[in-house]
C-alpha cells in the first residue's frame, strides 16, 4: 500500500493530461527523498502549498494553454498474490483510490 502523487491539466480545449511526477525520478538520488516529501507536504496540507504549486504546474505546461490544475492523491489498497495470478494489476480500479487534494484555476493568458 502507498500513495502517489499525480496531477491533471486540462487544457483550453478540454482535453486532460495526466502527469505522474515520480515516474521520473531516479530513486537512488538524493534529489528523489527532497521531491517526494514536497509532495507529501502538498498532500498533507493543500491549502497551504496547493494554490502556489498549481500555479508552477501552469507555468511549466504553458504549451498546453492550461485553464486548470487538478493535484490528485493515488491511494494504493492490499493487493495479494492470489490478486496477481488472477490476472490483476495493483493499479486496477478495484485496488486504488483516487483523492481529489485541490482544483486551481490558471490565470488566463
Amino acid at each position: 500500500m502507498g500513495l502517489q502523487f499525480r496531477y491533471v491539466v486540462e487544457d483550453a480545449g478540454g482535453a486532460r493530461h495526466t502527469f505522474i511526477p515520480a515516474e521520473k525520478l531516479a530513486k537512488l538520488l538524493p534529489t528523489y527523498i527532497w521531491i517526494t516529501d514536497w509532495y507529501k507536504a502538498v498532500s498533507a496540507a493543500p491549502d497551504t502549498y496547493g494554490e502556489t504549486v498549481g500555479a508552477a504546474l501552469c507555468r511549466e505546461h504553458a504549451a498546453l494553454r492550461p485553464t486548470a490544475i487538478t493535484l490528485m492523491e493515488l491511494e494504493q489498497k492490499p493487493f495479494w498474490p492470489e490478486d496477481l495470478l488472477a490476472g490483476k494489476h495493483p493499479l486496477d480500479s478495484e485496488f486504488v483510490n483516487l483523492n481529489t487534494i485541490k482544483t486551481v484555476q490558471c490565470p488566463s493568458t
